[in-house]
């Protein structure tokens, strides 16, 4: 009978510490909620973020330009992808990105909204987190992450982390409900894929014809690193070449063949 009554008390004894953790966690998460509200688009935090992204180009246009120009173009974009990682929770960065429609659809190219995006479209990259990148790209496309760094280029090297990534491309234009965001993914399409006589009647078409492009040669194919060097005005290197040609002899005798094809017209992509 003792030993009963000992096993009861013992029971209740448990019973009772469980429901005060469980209501000291509730208490914490309460807490939490309280001094870490929920992050949006509109949110105090990303309002401050942005006045610190205004306070870095303002003191950066105030300073005149010296004769490493490019050197401090990099530490701005430096200083401004810190903005954002020392601030920007893995969790918060899914929340913004699944947020993105509360974004106006026309993106300034060089603005805060952009600079944003370039940098949720590289965490997610980093996190390896395909869908949502898609869902990201397919709401709100930039065209930049990390100038001079297109979109297409980033996602054609990220083969380590993705299974044929350019092909996110596609996939977010055959998602995408926004007009301007399906301008942005088609000029991306259209640049990474120029110069490989795809041919389509509208852009629905040249999207689906240059993913079933790459889905038949891919395997033979990597991105080109060269790619990045472009000069916005003339481009003259592709975005994917055979396995191991980049930068070879082979590769310059193969560009300057293709220079002389090509009318200039077709460089520029239009």
């Amino acid at each position: 009978m003792k030993k009963s009554r000992s096993c009861v008390m013992c029971w209740i004894t448990i019973c009772t510490a469980c429901a005060a953790l469980a209501a000291q966690r509730g208490c914490q998460e309460d807490a939490t909620s309280a001094v870490s509200p929920r992050i949006s688009w509109d949110s105090a935090k990303v309002r401050k973020m942005e006045q610190e992204w205004r306070a870095l180009h303002d003191a950066h246009n105030k300073t005149p330009a010296g004769p490493n120009g490019k050197d401090r173009f990099v530490q701005i974009q430096e200083s401004i992808e810190r903005i954002f990682s020392g601030q920007l929770t893995a969790d918060e960065v899914r929340k913004l990105a699944a947020a993105a429609d509360e974004l106006p659809a026309e993106i300034e190219e060089f603005g805060f909204t952009a600079d944003a995006l370039a940098f949720l479209v590289k965490r997610l990259t980093e996190m390896e987190e395909r869908e949502r990148l898609v869902e990201l790209l397919a709401t709100r496309c930039p065209t930049w992450v990390r100038w001079p760094t297109h979109i297409e280029y980033h996602l054609a090297s990220q083969g380590e982390r993705f299974e044929q990534p350019i092909l996110i491309l596609g996939d977010a234009y055959s998602r995408c409900k926004s007009q301007q965001t399906r301008k942005a993914l088609i000029a991306a399409v259209r640049r990474g894929f120029r110069g490989y006589e795809i041919e389509g009647s509208d852009d629905a078409e040249y999207v689906k014809n240059a993913m079933q492009w790459y889905l038949k040669n891919g395997s033979d194919l990597e991105f080109n690193y060269l790619y990045v060097t472009n000069d916005s005005a003339y481009p003259v290197h592709p975005l994917f070449v055979e396995k191991g040609e980049a930068g070879t002899d082979r590769y310059h005798k193969r560009l300057r063949a293709r220079l002389r094809a090509y009318p200039r017209t077709e460089l520029h992509g239009r």
